[in-house]
């Protein structure tokens, strides 16, 4: 028998997975994995292509392309007003999932306590687990999106190691306010704890929400590591370009880790999203007017079908409520829906640590064409009449 290793042998393959491929077997509108159906600008592409054929081929510098690092610190300053030395506090990585799994596989060791925002995006709990480390929650009530400080604060001891924030928040669609952050930024400093950030809808923002990093408030920037994603905002998930930003003393540390998983990113793809990142502020203007719309679109046929959405403040997700068609569990209705509706969803309770926090709620994704969100439109009316 085979002598394998314990430490993945209860996690299960990601829903993200699972829900696709019950998409693709029931031949339905796939509104539940977040990845576009459709690509973004075409410049960007077309750099890739000119790298390419002008020999951008072999590894890039293991921290990043020169180029894409200082793109990445001029992006930063421009939208935000803080200062990043690209040549020691900016790493390129093969895409944010690469930048979390690095930064906690450096930053967390046994005993160490890590606290989280419930429900939490699904990569964070098993790596620091892996790492050694407890995970602690605190819930962000819906649909109010409130936060208890006094449970939040309860949570910091000796222990505590890092806190880790998602703003724009997935699932929920959460931003967290200024005030919010100026509490949890107090909090850090109290108990000497690193704030995780991962910020790569940090661009799909709505209505009156703004997005300011963590690591903008006073005393946070140089106990912040801030990661972000060119996928979300230019629409090329597959090319799989993230970044962090962290004081010199944390890059140090989180590019030791980062040589022995990928050791380098995709170089034409960087020499393209080094571009990318340069485009004026019409692309983000309209960027968000054509998400907005979409948002709208998806909410409306949710709720003239039966659902109960929640209206996120950001992301490209919708949070809805399904119990005016059943009591079942969500995954057993998510699996339901995908086959009877012909539309696909992620139930929500695979974001929560804490099982017995979760509802009846489905995650929708709207980043599709209007005419994907028409036909799964369509398809739930039928399905809810």
């Amino acid at each position: 028998m085979l002598k394998l290793g314990n430490k993945f042998a209860k996690t299960e393959t990601s829903i993200f997975t699972t829900m696709s491929e019950l998409a693709i077997n029931e031949n339905a509108v796939n509104l539940s994995q977040g990845f576009p159906d459709f690509d973004g600008p075409d410049f960007i592409r077309k750099k890739a292509v000119w790298a390419m054929q002008n020999k951008f081929n072999q590894y890039a510098n293991s921290p990043g392309l020169p180029m894409m690092r200082e793109s990445v610190k001029e992006h930063f300053e421009k939208f935000y007003r803080t200062k990043f030395d690209p040549k020691n506090e900016v790493t390129i990585y093969s895409g944010a999932t690469e930048a979390l799994f690095v930064t906690f596989t450096t930053l967390v060791e046994q005993g160490d306590e890590c606290i989280v925002f419930d429900p939490v995006y699904d990569s964070y709990a098993p790596v620091i687990r892996l790492s050694g480390g407890t995970v602690k929650t605190v819930s962000i009530e819906l649909p109010s999106y409130k936060v208890d400080f006094e449970k939040l604060s309860s949570l910091f001891n000796e222990k505590t190691k890092l806190l880790v924030l998602n703003t724009p928040q997935n699932p929920t669609g959460k931003v967290f306010t200024v005030e919010e952050l100026k509490k949890i930024a107090e909090l850090c400093k109290k108990w000497n704890v690193i704030a995780i950030c991962d910020e790569v809808y940090e661009h799909l923002i709505f209505d009156e929400a703004k997005h300011i990093p963590l690591a903008t408030i006073e005393g946070m920037r140089d106990r912040t590591v801030t990661i972000s994603s060119t996928g979300k905002t230019f629409s090329y998930t597959g090319w799989k370009i993230g970044f962090s930003l962290a004081c010199e003393e944390l890059t140090r540390r989180l590019r030791a880790c980062h040589q022995f998983v990928t050791f380098a990113t995709s170089t034409p793809f960087q020499v393209a999203m080094s571009d990318a990142l340069k485009v004026g502020d019409e692309f983000y203007e309209e960027f968000q007017e054509t998400y907005l719309e979409k948002r709208n679109l998806l909410f409306e046929i949710l709720q003239n079908t039966g659902f109960k959405p929640i209206q996120p403040q950001g992301t490209y997700f919708i949070l809805a409520d399904y119990s005016n068609f059943s009591d079942e569990d969500d995954f057993t209705f998510a699996q339901r829906l995908t086959r009877q509706a012909k539309v696909a969803s992620i139930p929500v309770s695979v974001f929560y640590t804490n099982k017995d926090s979760s509802q009846n709620l489905l995650r929708f994704c709207f980043c599709k064409g209007n005419e994907t969100l028409e036909e799964a439109g369509e398809k739930l009316y039928k399905f809810s009449h």
